[in-house]
C-alpha cells in the first residue's frame, strides 16, 4: 500500500486546535525531541537544509521537515539526511487515521502529514527536528512544535489571501513562530516587517539576532561554479578564507549566515571555532531546483523555483554578472494565484521578450496561455519545445516561475545523466 499524501497542499484551513488534539490523543510526539522553526516568505528550505548539516556535522541525529517535495512525498521527511522509509511512514499514517477517526477529528491533509512526520521523529529517536514553516507561522501546523530557536528569513508579499495584504499583517503572522523566551534569528526584513517582528520579540521575551547587526556575510564572488563569502559574527575571531556554496545568488550567502547564526546559537561556540565542521557542512549542500546549475556536454542550465516577487528578483539579480557567454533562453510558467505580473515585468526587463518563452501548465492552479498573453507579448512554449530546449538548446537555459515547470526539468535533465 502506497502513502496516501496525494493531495498535500490544496486543502487550506489554517489552526492549531485540531493537530494539537490529535497529537495529544498520540502522547505528544513532539516533545521528545529538540527542534528549530524556520519560517519567512523565501529561503526557509536552503536554510533549513543547511543547519540541517551543521548539526549532522557534530553528530547529532537529525530530522527535516520541508515542503513542498521534488520527487517522492518521503522526500519531506528526512532522517539523517535519508528520506524517510515507506514502511514506517505508512505505518505512521495508519497510526495518526485511527487517532483522529477515534476523537473524532479530520484533519486537513497538511496536518495529517505534518502528525505522521513527526510521529516518525520520534519513533526513530532523533535528537533535533529542523522544521520548515508550510504557511505563515502563527496558525501552520508545524507551530505545535516548541522550538528551542526559530528563524524568519524574509517577509514578503505572498499567500495574502491566507496571510494578509500589508508587509506588517504578513510580518505578524510570520513571527507567531518566536517562542517564550528563546531566540529569533532574523533575516534582512524591510523595516515595517522588522519594526512588527521586534515588538514581538519584546512581549515574549525572546532574545533577536539580526542580520546586519549580530552577524552578516560579504560575497566575495560569484559565477556558475558558485557563491563565495565571508561570515562575519559577534560570537568568534573571522575567518580567514571565504565559505563557498555550489549554488548562484547572493540571497543564498545571506540564507547561510541565518543558517550559520542558527548554529552557533545552538551548539554556544562561534563559527570560526567550528571551521572544519561548516566547511564539510556547506560542501554537501544541495537542493534540487533552488539556484541549482545543471552542466552536461557543455551545455548550462539554472533551475530555480523562484515562484513570487521577492524569489523572482532575487533570481534575476542572481543571474547578472555570472559570465555567461550569451543572453539565456528563459522558460517559465506561473501559477494563477501568484504575483505573476510582478514576476513577468521583473523577467521582460531583465532578458528582453525575445529571450522568454512561457509553458502553460495543465496543474492545479497553473496560469493559462490565454490569461497570460493578454499582459505579455512573449513566445508561447509547447511541451514537445520545452523537452526540445531543454535537452538541446546551446545556449544558456533558465527554468523557473514555479515548482511544477522546475519538477519537469529536473526530470528530463536527470534522465539524460542516467544515459
Amino acid at each position: 500500500m502506497k502513502p496516501c499524501f496525494d493531495n498535500i497542499d490544496k486543502e487550506i484551513n489554517l489552526g492549531l486546535d485540531r493537530i494539537k488534539s490529535v497529537m495529544n490523543a498520540a502522547g505528544n510526539p513532539e516533545n521528545r525531541f529538540y527542534s528549530v522553526l524556520i519560517g519567512g516568505t523565501n529561503g526557509k528550505g536552503s536554510v533549513a537544509a543547511l543547519l540541517t548539516l551543521l548539526m549532522e556535522e557534530k553528530d547529532f541525529r537529525v530530522g527535516l521537515y520541508s515542503s513542498p517535495h521534488m520527487g517522492s512525498v518521503m522526500e519531506r521527511i528526512r532522517i539523517c539526511g535519508d528520506p524517510v522509509e515507506e514502511n514506517l511512514m505508512i505505518y505512521m499514517e495508519n497510526e495518526i487515521d485511527s487517532l483522529s477517526e477515534r476523537i473524532g477529528i479530520r484533519l486537513t491533509p497538511f496536518e495529517r502529514f505534518t502528525a505522521t512526520a513527526f510521529l516518525c521523529f520520534a519513533e526513530q529517536g532523533v535528537d533535533w527536528v529542523i522544521a520548515e514553516v508550510g504557511m505563515g507561522g502563527r496558525l501552520d501546523a508545524t507551530n505545535i512544535l516548541n522550538a528551542e530557536l526559530s528563524v524568519i528569513t524574509t517577509v514578503g508579499l505572498d499567500h495574502c489571501e491566507w496571510l494578509g495584504s500589508s508587509i506588517v499583517q504578513i510580518a505578524r503572522e510570520k513571527a507567531g513562530i518566536v517562542k517564550e523566551g528563546k531566540p529569533l534569528i532574523v533575516g534582512d526584513l524591510p523595516k515595517d516587517a522588522m519594526d512588527s517582528v521586534l515588538a514581538i520579540c519584546e512581549e515574549r521575551g525572546a532574545e533577536p539576532h539580526l542580520y546586519g547587526e549580530s552577524f552578516y556575510a560579504t560575497v566575495t564572488k560569484k559565477s556558475l561554479d558558485g557563491v563565495n563569502f565571508f561570515y562575519f559574527s559577534d560570537r568568534g575571531s573571522e575567518i580567514t578564507h571565504p565559505f563557498t556554496l555550489q549554488t548562484i545568488g547572493e540571497h543564498f550567502a545571506k540564507n547561510a549566515a541565518l543558517a550559520l547564526r542558527a548554529f552557533e546559537v545552538l551548539v554556544e561556540n562561534g563559527v570560526s571555532y567550528e571551521e572544519d565542521v561548516v566547511r564539510r557542512a556547506l560542501a554537501k549542500f544541495h537542493l534540487p531546483g533552488r539556484g541549482e546549475v545543471v552542466r552536461f556536454e557543455d551545455k548550462v542550465r539554472v533551475l530555480d523555483v523562484a515562484h513570487n516577487g521577492e524569489g523572482m528578483a532575487a533570481l534575476c539579480e542572481a543571474l547578472k554578472g555570472l559570465g555567461l557567454k550569451e543572453d539565456p533562453l528563459v522558460l517559465f510558467s506561473f501559477l494563477k494565484d501568484k504575483d505573476w505580473v510582478k514576476m513577468g515585468e521583473l523577467l521582460l526587463n531583465t532578458f528582453g521578450c525575445h529571450n522568454l518563452m512561457f509553458l502553460p501548465l495543465k496543474v492545479d492552479r497553473g496560469l493559462e496561455w490565454r490569461e497570460f498573453s493578454k499582459r505579455f507579448d512573449v513566445k508561447r512554449c509547447s511541451e514537445r519545445e520545452f523537452e526540445r530546449i531543454l535537452l538541446s538548446c546551446e545556449r544558456p537555459v533558465v527554468v523557473c516561475g514555479c515548482f511544477a515547470v522546475v519538477r519537469r526539468a529536473i526530470n528530463l535533465l536527470d534522465n539524460v545523466r542516467r544515459r
